[in-house]
């Protein structure tokens, strides 16, 4: 009876250690997820404001870019008129004469021209990364199918990414096409839109 009486409270002792670990665990938990609650509430609320902030901005500055654009694209006088030399040089390098218009032929054959060329350089970048420099992470060139459909969709602004960022493609990759693509491909349908109105 003595050995059963000293099990019992022995399994007591335990059974008291057992539901304070417990207790302090919630309490802990409990704790927790009120600062996370807190931290989440902080964050939601930045994320919002930073939203908010992005469409306000975008309110304001779209009448007077759009007046801008416009102004620019009938060849009237605008404050970046400073640039004129040097598009003139670009101009006479590339053998263009901007007084002569273009018709919808030569206008679509340049747009289809230089997209094929960003699409033809893109391809190989995206394949041969691996060899090339600005690759600390060592990350392996795309196989063709991957490259394909990567580079077409930003050659289109599509912008569609199956492979997983950074461990995907190399800091050079991001720079000199993602990135370049990203605004050049805009850029392409702006100028297709000022062609076709």
């Amino acid at each position: 009876m003595l050995q059963i009486n000293r099990l019992v409270r022995k399994n007591l002792k335990d059974y008291d250690r057992i539901i304070y670990y417990f207790r302090s665990r919630i309490h802990l938990y409990v704790v927790r997820a009120h600062q996370t609650r807190k931290i989440l509430i902080t964050n939601m609320n930045t994320e919002l404001l930073g939203i908010l902030a992005t469409y306000l901005l975008t309110l304001v500055i779209a009448i007077p870019l759009g007046k801008y654009l416009a102004k620019v694209f009938a060849g009237e006088r605008v404050w970046t008129d400073f640039l004129k030399p040097l598009e003139t040089g670009i101009f006479k390098i590339s053998g263009i004469n901007p007084k002569e218009e273009m018709n919808w032929k030569q206008a679509m054959k340049a747009m289809l021209t230089v997209n094929l060329v960003w699409l033809v350089y893109g391809f190989f970048v995206l394949m041969y990364q691996d060899k090339l420099p600005l690759n600390p992470d060592g990350n392996p060139g795309m196989t063709p199918d991957l490259a394909f459909n990567t580079i077409i969709s930003f050659v289109v602004n599509c912008n569609l990414q199956h492979y997983s960022g950074e461990t995907g493609v190399t800091y050079l990759t991001q720079h000199v096409i993602m990135m370049f693509l990203m605004f050049v491909s805009c850029a392409t349908g702006i100028a297709a839109a000022v062609v076709f109105f």
